[in-house]
């Protein structure tokens, strides 16, 4: 096979077609702090109107000036929320979890969405060191889950009451589709496919114990598991699991990891948000 270096024309047509989505990106940006900067004005103009009102309504009677009010302060909310919104998606990073299905899992799964619980925030939730992006609430059951939207699409962060900060795309789908509410969130165990893509090659069991004990977990079970990875002392099932367990500081439950396998086979590594499918990975989630 012959390979030909770029010619002059078509480095030229590279460049082109990098300086316009560099255009575009750019235009992007600022079409957003635009917008951004006017949701805020609307903002101020509407405080401005609100904190005149009641003089201007005095004369008025008492039902028609609670009606104005409630309205107004309906508006004003409105407002305040699009202000967030527009700031928060000023700050979208390549860096970002990308949910496609986010809002169709969100109410597919029974997530409520309390609006009016960021205005009760105090300060600290908009200060220097809080999280990018437009900060949403929602709850179900026994559950609070803190989002940070990007885009639409997209998250900067995200913390869910019983588990803490959520860092990656498939921990916040597992938080979001978990069914049992309000108890331990958790991704049932499933054996991987033979021709799964994306087998783990470089977790032994030896490399994996070792990595858990540096992290602090303690092993606290080891016995055979029945054919859906439930642990069971009754069952002649020949894959056996081991359960690691480590007690995080300011949290509600431990995190727990299972391996399961053969003693002279590659194990598979599970914890509540589903399978850790590399050594790289299992590290990830014990630094937490």
């Amino acid at each position: 096979m012959t390979i030909t270096s770029a010619t002059p024309h078509d480095r030229d047509r590279l460049q082109a077609d990098l300086d316009t989505a560099n255009a575009l990106a750019h235009g992007r940006a600022e079409a957003l702090e635009d917008l951004s900067a006017a949701a805020h004005h609307l903002r101020s103009t509407l405080l401005a109107a609100v904190d005149d009102l009641p003089t201007l309504l005095t004369a008025a009677p008492p039902a028609t000036a609670n009606a104005t009010l409630t309205a107004l302060t309906g508006t004003l909310a409105t407002a305040q929320d699009l202000a967030r919104r527009a700031d928060g998606y000023t700050h979208l990073d390549a860096r970002d979890m990308t949910y496609l299905d986010i809002g169709y899992d969100l109410g597919r799964y029974g997530w409520a969405e309390q609006p009016g619980a960021v205005a009760d925030l105090d300060g600290a939730a908009y200060g220097p060191d809080a999280p990018r992006g437009w900060l949403r609430i929602f709850s179900r059951g026994g559950h609070v889950l803190h989002l940070w939207f990007t885009s639409p699409l997209s998250l900067a962060a995200a913390t869910l009451s019983s588990r803490g900060p959520l860092h990656e795309t498939f921990e916040v789908k597992a938080a979001i589709t978990a069914r049992d509410i309000p108890g331990p969130l958790a991704v049932p165990f499933q054996w991987p496919r033979r021709k799964d893509a994306a087998a783990t090659d470089d977790l032994d069991w030896q490399q994996a114990t070792a990595v858990l004990r540096n992290y602090g977990f303690t092993l606290t079970d080891d016995q055979p598991c029945d054919s859906h990875g439930v642990p069971s002392s009754d069952s002649d099932n020949p894959v056996r699991v081991q359960t690691w367990t480590k007690h995080q500081h300011g949290r509600p439950a431990p995190l727990r990891i299972r391996l399961y396998g053969i003693a002279d086979e590659q194990p598979v590594a599970w914890y509540w948000a589903g399978r850790i499918r590399c050594l790289q990975q299992l590290a990830r989630v014990c630094t937490r």
